[in-house]
């Protein structure tokens, strides 16, 4: 049977002092009437007494039609959790089920005058059950286990807070409702708490983290409090913005951390890409600078070779050498200077954020940059020299072959020689 219509009765009344779970009265029988019926035809052991302008009233249907004045003792139901209670604070006692989460369908307070069912979404004792109910029942689904072989009123939920050097330690929470944390509640968000209950949020990368740290929040604040249990959990509700607080800042370190090993792997990967290309650059042309100390070779035969024509040719096999390891240098200075442009896209990719950046990580940026513009220098100084010492058998090979054939004659000497010889091969 609801309770409002003694919730209404007793207004009616002018809400006299309950004494033994009953309220007497005497007021107009015009306004009683409907309302003195009503609790007849539900459950008439509730009036344990009733007279109408001084006649006894022992049935419903014994309630004149009309009447003055109805005086009238009545007996509130209190077999159940939905009942009146005498404040906020006689509700918390008498029913333990709040402190396990779950509110009474109706209730009627009756210090503080409110009926459940007609409260208001913004009242302070309202708005504060529901998220304390609410704030348990997520702490319940968050928490490691719940201990149920010391539980008290509440539950007895347990944070397994993990140690590196020592074992895990167990932070309990008893979820013991006083007023003083309904009315805190009322002021709470518990956006937190309902994200990491919400199964939409398992796809999040970061949700295990999100829940870790959460858990290590929890363990961290409590740990902080006394060492009744109960006053673990009146502290986490009554100091939520602070708990909050707590938990940014654990999940800004972790995240910033997260993202400081993402960038420095990041940086660790593109010195090594970076390193590789600019290897690359000379091991591609590796094989073709072999025919530089051969070119050095041919000079010690070109002095043992007799005849100009035989000489010419020579010096004419060290020109084509050394054209072959000029265009191979080429070649290479052209993909040498796109791995320098690449490197100066990753580089200013990663300074771009540097000033987020811990100065461990910044430092890194900077060797890194140290080093390849070190392994730039040594590759560009390796390119010319290597072209420079290509060039060189071939310019000492014309020089030694104009002085033993008598300077400017000898090209044309050398190549009328080789122009016969072939007219004679051919012929």
């Amino acid at each position: 049977m609801t309770i409002r219509t003694f919730v209404d009765l007793y207004r009616r009344s002018g809400k006299p002092g309950l004494v033994d779970g009953c309220f007497a009265a005497t007021i107009e029988y015009e306004g009683a009437k409907d309302l003195l019926a009503r609790i007849y035809a539900k459950n008439s052991s509730s009036v344990r007494s009733c007279r109408v302008d001084g006649q006894f009233v022992m049935e419903s249907v014994d309630l004149p039609d009309s009447g003055s004045k109805v005086e009238f003792e009545i007996l509130v139901p209190s077999n159940t959790d939905s009942r009146f209670y005498q404040s906020l604070c006689d509700m918390l006692n008498k029913s333990p089920r709040v402190s396990q989460g779950i509110l009474p369908s109706e209730y009627y307070l009756v210090q503080e005058d409110f009926y459940s069912l007609e409260a208001d979404d913004n009242s302070e004792i309202s708005n504060g059950l529901v998220k304390t109910c609410e704030l348990i029942s997520y702490l319940v689904n968050l928490s490691h286990y719940k201990d149920k072989t010391n539980a008290q009123l509440g539950e007895r939920l347990v944070f397994v807070k993990h140690e590196s050097d020592r074992h895990d330690i167990p932070i309990v929470i008893e979820t013991k409702v006083v007023s003083s944390v309904v009315y805190a509640a009322s002021a709470i968000s518990l956006d937190i708490v309902r994200s990491l209950c919400d199964d939409s949020q398992y796809e999040d990368p970061h949700y295990t983290a999100r829940l870790g740290v959460f858990h290590t929040s929890i363990a961290e604040f409590c740990n902080r409090s006394v060492d009744n249990e109960a006053e673990n959990f009146k502290k986490l509700v009554v100091e939520w913005d602070e708990f909050l607080r707590l938990y940014h800042n654990n999940l800004e370190v972790y995240l910033s951390g997260f993202a400081f090993q993402k960038a420095k792997k990041e940086v660790a990967d593109a010195e090594l890409e970076l390193a590789a290309s600019y290897s690359k650059v000379l091991s591609d042309i590796s094989g073709k600078l072999l025919a530089i100390p051969a070119s050095f070779a041919g000079l010690v035969a070109l002095l043992k070779v007799e005849g100009i024509a035989q000489q010419f040719l020579s010096v004419l096999a060290l020109v084509g050498a050394a054209l072959i390891v000029a265009a191979s240098i080429v070649n290479q200075k052209r993909q040498f200077k796109q791995v320098r442009h690449a490197r100066r896209i990753v580089s200013d990719s990663l300074e771009g954020e540097s000033a987020r950046y811990p100065e461990d990580l910044k430092s890194r940026i900077q060797e890194m940059n140290k080093s390849l513009d070190r392994g730039e220098r040594w590759i560009g100084n390796m390119l010319f020299g290597m072209r420079f010492l290509g060039w060189m058998p071939a310019l000492i090979g014309t020089f030694i072959y104009y002085e033993l054939n008598g300077g400017r004659d000898a090209f044309n000497q050398g190549v009328n020689l080789i122009s016969m010889m072939l007219v004679k091969s051919l012929s």
